[in-house]
């Protein structure tokens, strides 16, 4: 796992393709500072400048963070499945209504 000596690295990839569009490091000191500002990306295509707009923050705040975003999912898609099942109840009431008809 990540410790607050290592370094970062991005990559940056096209969603559809996958091709890197570029790459970015932070070395440990800038983690450190908390270092807030743009990365130049490297390993671009030629004839862009890319840059990577971060903000480094406490590694607690980010995992915070992920756990309001896991939790915030899961809340979610219980949500989504109790709508689900109550749709699906409706339409078998619906299905089975028909067969009666006929």
């Amino acid at each position: 796992g990540w410790v607050a000596t290592d370094k970062i690295l991005f990559t940056v990839l096209d969603h559809a393709s996958g091709a890197v569009l570029g790459r970015a490091e932070v070395p440990e000191a800038m983690v450190q500072a908390r270092y807030e500002g743009e990365l130049a990306l490297t390993d671009g295509r030629a004839g862009y400048t890319p840059f990577l707009q971060v903000k480094m923050a406490k590694e607690q705040i980010f995992v915070e963070t992920v756990h309001e975003v896991t939790d915030a999912l899961a809340a979610g898609f219980q949500i989504l499945s109790a709508d689900a099942k109550q749709l699906l109840e409706v339409e078998t009431k619906r299905m089975q209504e028909v067969k009666e008809a006929l």
